[in-house]
């Protein structure tokens, strides 16, 4: 379990927890049919296509990897991405944040999963989060990919999104990114709380605070590693996104009961040893 990593988690209700996965992230997932009038009907064809294309070489990977059952797998990563855009308070703890599911198209050309979106009298920041549930060792391969994008002097981009809140539609670009991970053991913890519909215990899980501390830690690195580059208008866009999950960490930290235990799995000591902390 989580908060005792002495104990492991003997059974997975994932049928129900995946069942209930599908259903958030159709609710919550942008449509690229909602484009068609601002990008033209043939262009989100061709992507569709693109996409569907994709999609059979993703699952031939997975049927000829031996260390992976690919069903198994590909269920709790769905059930992991429906658990961070269905539990925006882990995001920080305020009405003025949202989390949305980008579309399929994004998570698998642009590596962004969802979207969080803080709205504020000044505007909105973005923040796309790279979501990954690994039960093998891809920290490093992620941070590598954003590192390879601040060397190219640009972020990510999001060709299909749509403000829940300010009106926009469009492609947004020089997006700060990250990667939010827990191990194997953990996922499967919060999918049976997810399966079960013990929503009130997810909000105040403690994982939480291992998704806040990876977010912050990321942030700090980009921002010195693109400063490093002289790259200050990418590093800036990280220190922003910084301030706001500092904001968000503390507010979690008066309103969850006990506040952060310290508790960290698996992926995050492999993430502290990529990032140098460990």
């Amino acid at each position: 379990m989580f908060e005792d990593p002495t104990k492991r988690t003997e059974f997975l209700l994932l049928p129900e927890a995946y069942s209930r996965a599908e259903k958030v992230l159709e609710d919550k997932r942008i449509k690229m049919d909602e484009f068609t009038s601002l990008y033209g009907e043939v262009t989100v064809t061709e992507d569709k296509k693109k996409l569907a294309e994709r999609e059979l070489q993703i699952r031939d990977l997975f049927r000829d990897d031996p260390e992976h059952r690919q069903e198994h797998t590909l269920q709790l990563a769905t059930v992991f991405h429906a658990l961070t855009v269905n539990n925006e308070s882990w995001f920080g703890v305020t009405t003025e944040t949202s989390v949305q599911a980008t579309t399929r198209f994004d998570d698998v050309f642009h590596g962004v999963d969802a979207v969080v979106e803080k709205n504020s009298p000044e505007g909105s920041t973005h923040l796309g989060l790279a979501i990954d549930v690994t039960f093998g060792h891809s920290a490093e391969k992620k941070i590598t990919h954003i590192k390879n994008h601040i060397d190219h002097k640009s972020l990510t981009r999001v060709k299909y999104f749509k403000s829940e809140t300010k009106g926009f539609r469009g492609e947004i670009s020089e997006l700060p990114s990250v990667v939010v991970g827990v191990s194997g053991d953990t996922v499967k913890e919060l999918a049976n709380l997810f399966a079960r519909k013990e929503d009130g215990a997810l909000e105040l899980h403690q994982v939480q605070f291992q998704i806040l501390d990876q977010i912050q830690l990321q942030c700090e690195y980009f921002a010195s590693y693109a400063g490093s580059k002289g790259l200050t208008h990418l590093a800036e866009k990280y220190k922003k996104v910084s301030a706001f999950i500092s904001q968000s960490y503390n507010l979690s930290e008066k309103l969850v009961e006990g506040g952060d235990k310290g508790v960290r799995d698996g992926f995050h000591q492999e993430l502290l040893q990529v990032l140098g902390q460990k």
